[in-house]
């Protein structure tokens, strides 16, 4: 479980920098200054949460009687609905698919699983730790 948490982390947290780069250098000029926004938003999340998806490997590490899938599946979900979801959104007209933009119910969903993925974290914390 470990392993496979930690391999996500690291090339979501890699991906995410590349996206950005991409953002930054190559859909410059050819995004609004919205859809820049937009596309940002997703690689910001994608970011944070990898670093969060890092943190519950580490710990995982530490603590085996820990169940962190939980909290892990909700930032993975939560980076493919809701990142991938921006960042075709934002992009849409330079892949002639307006289609795409029906994907836009799934950006609140992929938002809801991090919340709750912060959540189910904070329950197995409150759980596992007793003052």
């Amino acid at each position: 479980m470990v392993k496979k948490v930690l391999v996500f982390a690291v090339i979501s947290a890699a991906s995410a920098v590349v996206l950005g780069a991409f953002a930054a250098h190559g859909l410059e000029g050819k995004l609004s200054a919205d859809q820049l926004s937009t596309f940002q938003t997703g690689v910001r999340y994608q970011f944070i949460h990898a670093l969060a998806i890092l943190g519950l490997g580490a710990i995982g590490m530490n603590q085996k009687d820990l169940n962190l899938m939980p909290p892990y599946r909700l930032f993975e979900f939560g980076t493919y609905l809701f990142s991938l979801s921006l960042y075709l959104l934002s992009t849409r007209h330079l892949m002639n698919a307006d289609w795409i933009e029906h994907l836009a119910y799934l950006t609140p969903i992929g938002g809801l699983c991090f919340v709750g993925g912060w959540l189910v974290f904070l329950f197995k914390i409150v759980l596992k730790i007793r003052d």
